[in-house]
Formats: C-alpha cells, sequence, structure tokens
C-alpha cells in the first residue's frame, strides 16, 4: 500500500486525557463523601434529626449520594475505557479505502459509551454506511456546552445521536485539511455539510 492509500494521524496524549477523567472521577466522589458529611453532622447539631416534623434537611444527606456515585461511575467508565484502548494498540485515526477507524478516545456521545459497554476497543466506519459527514463547531462555552465535532452519520439512522459517530477535532485540528481531502476520496461532494471553517494547517499559518 503506498503513502497516497490511506492516512494516518497519530492522537497525541491519549493516556493522559484518560488520566485526566480518572482525577475528575476520583474528586467528584471524594468531594461528594466529604458533603454528605458535612451536611449530616452540621444538621445533626443543628438537632434536625430530633425534630418529629419532617423536613428536606431530613433527607438531604441521601439525595446527595448521586454524587460519590456519579464520581465512582466516572472512574469506572474510564478504567474500563483505558484497557480497551491499551488492548486495541491503537493511537490513531485511520483513514483508508475500508473507511475510518480509530480508538474510542476521539469519540464523544452515546455510540463511545456503547462501544464501550460492548468492551469494542476501537470504531470502524465503513464508507458504505456514511449518510453525512458533518463538520460542526464548538457551541456554547467549553464547560457547558459541546466541543467542535466531526459528526459522520449512519444510513438508516435518521441522524440521531444514538446512530452517529461525533469525532472530536481537536485532537486532530492540525491535520483537518488532510483529513477532508482524504475522505473526499471515497465520499460524494452532497455528503459533506460544512456548518464550521476548516482548522488551518499550522503550516499554512506560518507563509
Amino acid at each position: 500500500m503506498s503513502d497516497e492509500d490511506f492516512l494516518y494521524i497519530q492522537v497525541r496524549n491519549a493516556q493522559s486525557k484518560y488520566l485526566k477523567l480518572l482525577i475528575s472521577g476520583i474528586v467528584t466522589t471524594l468531594g461528594g463523601i466529604i458533603f454528605i458529611i458535612y451536611a449530616f453532622t452540621k444538621f445533626s447539631h443543628d438537632g434536625v434529626y430530633e425534630s418529629d416534623q419532617p423536613s428536606l434537611k431530613q433527607i438531604l444527606p441521601l439525595v446527595l449520594f448521586f454524587i460519590p456515585a456519579f464520581g465512582l461511575q466516572q472512574i469506572r467508565n474510564c478504567w474500563s475505557e483505558r484497557n480497551l484502548y491499551l488492548r486495541g494498540a491503537m493511537d490513531g485515526l485511520l483513514i483508508d479505502e475500508k473507511g475510518i477507524k480509530g480508538p474510542l478516545v476521539l469519540l464523544e456521545g452515546p455510540t463511545r459509551d456503547k462501544l464501550r459497554d460492548n468492551h469494542q476497543p476501537v470504531f470502524f466506519i465503513p464508507w458504505s454506511k456514511v449518510e453525512a459527514f458533518v463538520l460542526e463547531p464548538q457551541r456554547g462555552t467549553k464547560v457547558h456546552g459541546s466541543p467542535p465535532y466531526y459528526k459522520i452519520a449512519i444510513e438508516g439512522g435518521e441522524q440521531s445521536l444514538q446512530s452517529s459517530y461525533f469525532i472530536l477535532r481537536n485532537d486532530l485540528k492540525d491535520r483537518e485539511q488532510d483529513i477532508v481531502s482524504e475522505i473526499k476520496k471515497y465520499l460524494d461532494d452532497d455528503k459533506f455539510i460544512f456548518n464550521d471553517a476548516i482548522y488551518e494547517d499550522d503550516k499554512e499559518k506560518e507563509k
């Protein structure tokens, strides 16, 4: 296979992304536990639990258990996906005549969760299944919003969240022109939807 037959782009710092997710899960879990203990201690000191009159404060510590539970779920998902990443032995995006393939760390959304739960270490999208390739911009803020991504809608899925692949553009933006050019070899122009401009190559910026 010649260099023109495929494009492979390595994902930088994939392991560090999992480390950040792991730390986030640990912080959420510990923070939730501390919050529960604080609330229970304070309400006990205030005599809330000695009152015969029911109140929200009496059950609040139990309600707050969803915080550490969510943190533990984050840790579980992160650990599971990291093990899949190592098992898949693939650290980049591959585009060739068969389709698009890559590790789950490049994805976001329900399809990523489904693949992880099915213990699939990589995703693969054959060209015959692609209904649309959409460049989506960042929406909202970095904290409250969605990052820029490629939405690859699958035929028959009505472009729903569950049937589309969302590939994070930030991990690949230095090569976005190459990615779009390579994909255009295999998809008709009417399948491309540009809701955002293509990121400029760093080499182009230097000219």
